[in-house]
């Protein structure tokens, strides 16, 4: 049976690199992206390498994240050249936001740049310079959003507005959450989308926002 990451032989072909290269590129070695070239049951793409591959063979990450999920068998879109030029592009950090009990903050740093196609994001994406992709990790906010997908969120949004989904750090823990503010009690009220996971409140002071949702995701946005 023919491996679905079989195209990517075919791709590298195409631009005059090798496998070494994308393999230096993902920061893995030639042998281990060879294993997942040809028996992806033995190693699959990890979800920090995904657009380490799409950006290195020119797909648009989209269809790739598409594809790579078996929403279709259709090998992913090439960018054009033109394409790229005038794409935007959006620091992709280390972070995970849990969409459950919490993940613990740790040292922030820049992994790489996620290329967006500009015409097809700009009127969601307010100030470039004020805005973070990072990675949703848990259950708590399906069907909204999955575990390993990607958010962008705007860092310089930081009022909260009723029913908007945040990122926020609760006692050292970094969340991805609905939030709701009581006009009385001015507590805020931290909701999951997911039945399964309790709603609870915290005083005002207890909680800082690192940001607004305001994509909820790389791969089914329209």
């Amino acid at each position: 049976m023919k491996s679905k990451y079989a195209f990517i032989g075919k791709r590298l072909r195409e631009i005059g690199k090798t496998q070494k290269e994308l393999a230096d590129s993902m920061g893995i070695t030639a042998e281990q992206l060879n294993i997942t070239i040809n028996n992806p049951k033995r190693r699959e793409l990890q979800q920090s390498e995904i657009y380490k591959v799409a950006n290195f063979l020119g797909y648009d990450l989209e269809n790739f994240l598409k594809y790579l999920s078996g929403e279709t068998d259709e090998i992913p879109n090439i960018i054009s050249e033109k394409v790229r030029d005038s794409s935007i592009k959006i620091p992709y950090m280390n972070v995970d936001a849990s969409a459950g009990d919490g993940i613990y903050t740790d040292t922030e740093y820049i992994r790489s740049y996620l290329a967006l196609s500009d015409g097809k994001y700009a009127g969601q994406v307010p100030n470039i310079k004020s805005c973070n992709i990072i990675t949703v990790s848990g259950d708590s906010m399906t069907p909204t959003f999955k575990d390993g997908e990607f958010v962008i969120v705007n860092t310089a949004d930081t009022d909260i507005v009723d029913d908007r989904v945040y990122v926020l750090v609760i006692n050292g823990k970094r969340f991805i959450k609905r939030l709701y503010v009581n006009p009385v009690t001015k507590k805020i009220t931290i909701k999951s989308d997911n039945p399964r996971h309790p709603t609870y409140e915290v005083d005002e002071v207890d909680i800082h926002i690192c940001g607004r949702v305001i994509i909820r995701t790389l791969v089914l946005v329209e």
